[in-house]
């Protein structure tokens, strides 16, 4: 398995100052059903942050002022980054993290919820790696114990999508659980490179981690209990539909991404 086991580390968990989570909403219309609990997540994640004590980066995509203003009770900065493609909003995130005094930067989709609450282990582990001269990228991924709290669909096409990735990279990974922390140093090495057209909409945020495996950094896998959402799963049930190709495409675009990245 390429996954490490923090249960057995020394707890001394950093100050929640050091690190920054930036993330990105987009809810042009919360009051439909979908937008709606995906802006309740979103929400929650932020005042779990919030109330962690982590400085939190947001880029919204065009919301009304009514939704940014919600964001904003819990956000540390909100930006308004309307008419920004996905690749720029989230590189210039990084940037943003990046000039500012925290140590570690946490990428993380805005609604995984309880996220924030698993971040002080894996903080930890990067700034002790750090401190011995090692810069690590972190991949989180889910605990096997959780993985019964999303759609069925959802988790076999990601099964299909990690085997790609170790397929390509030799990394057993959970890399499609989409989360990252790493280092601040690394930022400007993989995070704000020029993308290739294929990287598309998703695929910055892999490319950085095959490239940091090509290169040899220090690449981890960190497993935590990150629960889906109850409200969340069942509206994705009640779609299934739409929900089942998109993750299709996904699957296939970024596993021929993986290949194509470790080619080159």
């Amino acid at each position: 398995m390429g996954t490490d086991d923090l249960s057995n580390r020394k707890k001394h968990t950093r100050a929640a100052s050091d690190v920054a989570i930036i993330t990105m909403a987009y809810y042009p219309d919360p009051r439909k059903e979908m937008e709606k609990v995906r802006f309740e997540c979103a929400l929650e994640t932020l005042y779990n942050a919030k109330h962690l004590g982590y400085t939190i980066f947001v880029s919204d995509g065009g919301s009304p002022s009514d939704v940014r203003s919600e964001l904003r009770k819990y956000a540390t900065e909100v930006f308004e980054d309307t008419g920004k493609s996905i690749v720029e909003r989230r590189q210039s995130l990084a940037g943003i993290a990046n000039s500012r005094s925290n140590e570690v930067i946490v990428w993380q989709e805005i609604e995984k919820v309880n996220l924030p609450h698993h971040l002080d282990g894996i903080v930890d582990f990067i700034s002790d790696e750090a401190h011995n001269g090692r810069s690590q990228l972190v991949v989180i991924g889910r605990s096997a114990e959780v993985l019964g709290s999303y759609p069925a669909f959802q988790i076999e096409f990601e099964k299909e999508n990690n085997r790609g990735f170790l397929h390509a990279t030799g990394k057993d990974f959970d890399v499609v659980c989409g989360a990252r922390a790493w280092h601040k140093p690394l930022t400007s090495k993989y995070f704000l490179q020029t993308m290739p057209a294929y990287a598309g909409s998703w695929g910055d945020t892999y490319i950085p981690i095959i490239d940091a495996i090509k290169s040899g950094e220090h690449v981890t896998g960190i497993n935590v209990p990150l629960i889906y959402p109850r409200l969340q799963k069942e509206m994705e049930e009640k779609y299934a539909g739409q929900f089942i190709e998109k993750r299709r495409k996904q699957t296939e675009e970024l596993v021929a991404l993986y290949h194509k990245r470790m080619s080159e």
